[in-house]
């Protein structure tokens, strides 16, 4: 019996250090944005995002599901196509293989012009679910303003709207 106690211990122990802060994950900045594939309601993009993990945890992005609002009608859902491991204390760029799923042509349309007046009135919610060690975390945000999201995360909406014309 006391074999048992300890090794509830030792294991919740495990469980306690393996939880990552969030400020040891740094999202440093957009380095490419690739569309692999282009449909009338859905694209296939490659996102490589500059990530920096200063915990002593590798990091599996699991799902992740970005619901793009502008003025209160939905423009685009954007979802993680598969996981993204980062391993522990590393920086380097990693690529986010996304779905981009248009609602109709009103939200291609929308997400165009919202691109083109740099991102106003756009709010986003987030549903994703990260793995740190043995510890699982689902994080949701809702309504957050779009710009500022991009802004903190070393996004340039017009850098995107530019690149997205190139293509």
């Amino acid at each position: 019996m006391k074999g048992k106690w300890i090794g509830g211990l030792l294991a919740l122990m495990v469980l306690m250090v393996s939880c990552v802060k969030p400020e040891d994950v740094v999202i440093d900045s957009l380095e490419s944005f690739q569309v692999t594939s282009m449909g009338v309601s859905q694209w296939t993009v490659d996102a490589g995002m500059k990530v920096t993990n200063l915990s002593g945890s590798k990091l599996q992005l699991k799902e992740a599901t970005l619901s793009i609002d502008r003025q209160g009608k939905p423009l685009m859902t954007v979802q993680l196509m598969d996981k993204v491991v980062i391993p522990r204390r590393s920086s380097a760029v990693y690529t986010l293989p996304l779905a981009i799923r248009f609602e109709g042509l009103g939200g291609l349309l929308g997400t165009g012009a919202a691109f083109a007046s740099g991102l106003k009135d756009c709010t986003v919610s987030v549903d994703a679910t990260v793995r740190g060690g043995w510890a699982k975390k689902r994080f949701q945000m809702e309504d957050l303003p779009l710009e500022t999201l991009f802004r903190q995360a070393g996004i340039d909406p017009e850098m995107v709207w530019k690149q997205y014309q190139q293509q």
